[in-house]
C-alpha cells in the first residue's frame, strides 16, 4: 500500500490521477460505441434509410462527446504539468 499524501501537491496529484484514468476509461468505452454505431449503422442496417439517418446523428453526438472528452482531458494535463508542476 502507499503513502497518503503528506501535501496538498501530492494529495492534488492523487485526485489528478484519478480523474485521468476516469477519463481513459470513458473515452475507451465512448470510441467503443462509435466503432459499434459504425458497424451497426452502414454494415447491419446499411439498406434501412431511416436506421442510416438516426446512426448519423448518434455518431455525430458520439464525435462531439470525444472532442469534449479530449479537451477535459488536456485541461487535466494542464492544470497537472503547469500550474502543479507535477
Amino acid at each position: 500500500m502507499t503513502n497518503p499524501p503528506s501535501t496538498f501537491i501530492e494529495l492534488v496529484d492523487v485526485f489528478l490521477r484519478l480523474i485521468t484514468s476516469l477519463t481513459y476509461f470513458v473515452f475507451a468505452i465512448t470510441f467503443l460505441f462509435f466503432v459499434w454505431q459504425i458497424i451497426k449503422t452502414w454494415i447491419i442496417r446499411g439498406g434501412d434509410e431511416t436506421a442510416v439517418k438516426e446512426g448519423k446523428q448518434v455518431l455525430l453526438a458520439t464525435i462531439i462527446g470525444l472532442v469534449v472528452m479530449s479537451g477535459f482531458w488536456a485541461i487535466i494535463q494542464l492544470l497537472r504539468n503547469g500550474v502543479f508542476g507535477l
